[in-house]
Formats: structure tokens, sequence, C-alpha cells
């Protein structure tokens, strides 16, 4: 089962952790050591060994709410990825659509894991997704799904 719906309370201490902001817009709880990247216009951010690669952006919320931007968001993943799952979370503040993706970008010969989470909060719908491999991505699920519903409006 989708770890995200079994939360650790023992997960959200905030012990060697730390926010990092999309200016005006959200923020994350990651480990203190994680690197962001503020060059461009978009949320990025890593782990020191740049296993993984979090980006993210946020839009006011419309009249469609979470199911309009789901579909919109998950139109736009590239052809060759196929969906691995997809599941839905309601969860204090959030609304957090999640869908699992893997496949091999071209001229290249190993997969590429790609997570979609798509997040509605009070005044916000953000994308944040999660690119890795699906080896890196299962070792470390809890992590990247307690980093996701971390998320506060700024």
């Amino acid at each position: 089962m989708f770890g995200i719906f079994n939360r650790k309370k023992s997960l959200n201490h905030e012990e060697n952790k730390r926010r990092f902001t999309h200016p005006g817009a959200f923020s994350v709880l990651a480990p203190a050591d994680w690197v962001q990247d503020q060059s461009g216009g978009h949320f990025s951010l890593s782990p020191p060994d740049d296993a993984a690669s979090f980006a993210g952006n946020a839009y006011r919320k419309n009249k469609n709410g979470i199911n309009g931007f789901t579909q919109v968001r998950f139109e736009s993943v590239q052809e060759f990825y196929s969906i691995i799952d997809e599941k839905n979370l309601k969860q204090g503040h959030l609304t957090v659509v999640t869908r699992e993706y893997e496949g091999i970008w071209p001229d290249e010969s190993e997969p590429t894991y790609y997570v979609v989470n798509c997040i509605e909060t009070k005044n916000l719908l953000i994308s944040l997704s999660i690119t890795t491999s699906r080896e890196i991505f299962n070792l470390n699920r809890e992590q990247y799904e307690n980093i996701v519903l971390s998320i506060l409006e700024a």
C-alpha cells in the first residue's frame, strides 16, 4: 500500500530538517543538507548525492480545482512514460493526487521514474514532481511522501 496513507509520527520531527521555499507560493520540510537551485523560476530541490530531483510550480486555484488541474498536468507528461500507479489522499489542508510513471528518455538506456504530485491547498494548485530511478524512489518513498505532505502555503 502507498506509504503516504500510513504516515508515521516519528518522521514528523523537524530535527535536521528545514523549510525550503518557492517564494510567494509554498514551502516544504526536507533534510537540512538538501540543495535548492534558485536560479530558475520554478522550485527545484535535490539531496546532496543528486539521486533525485524535486521540481515544482504553483498556480492560484481556479474554478476547475484539483480535478481540472490533474487532467491538464497529467496530459503534459511525455508519451514515453507509462503509468505505474495512481493514489488520492485528503489529509488536513491538502488534497493530493499522485501518479507514478516510468519510461526511457530518447537517446538513453536506463528508465526514469517520474512521480507527479498534484496538490490542492486552500488557495493554490501545486505540481511537485520527483525524478529519479525506481530503485531510489522505493528506497526513499516514505521520506519523499513526507516531503510532499509537509507543503505549506507561503
